[in-house]
């Protein structure tokens, strides 16, 4: 028996410069950048530019890692993926 397939029909974006696929399209158009200079962590290097995810000032807490911040706003993004699209495995009654 072979591994079943599995076929991905939409995507989530969480991105520097928006936090959904709409506005990313709107942001790649309009030639909006999510570069600036880095503010939450010391690069180690002379150059301080990239991409860094903005959260609502409400969404943030002190007490948690960066990674803690943003599971909430990633499965949110993820969330829409499984309503617009979503994840569907390939199956003999439902192939691909």
């Amino acid at each position: 028996m072979s591994a079943p397939r599995v076929v991905v029909t939409g995507i989530g974006l969480l991105t520097s410069n928006a936090h959904s696929v709409d506005g990313f399209t709107v942001a790649l158009r309009e030639g909006k950048s999510g570069v600036k200079e880095i503010t939450r962590f010391d690069t180690g290097w002379p150059f301080r530019q990239g991409g860094e995810v903005e959260l609502p000032p409400e969404d943030e807490d002190p007490k948690l890692d960066r990674v803690s911040e943003l599971a909430p706003a990633a499965s949110t993004a993820y969330g829409v993926l499984l309503l617009g699209g979503g994840v569907f495995a390939c199956t003999e009654r439902s192939p691909c």
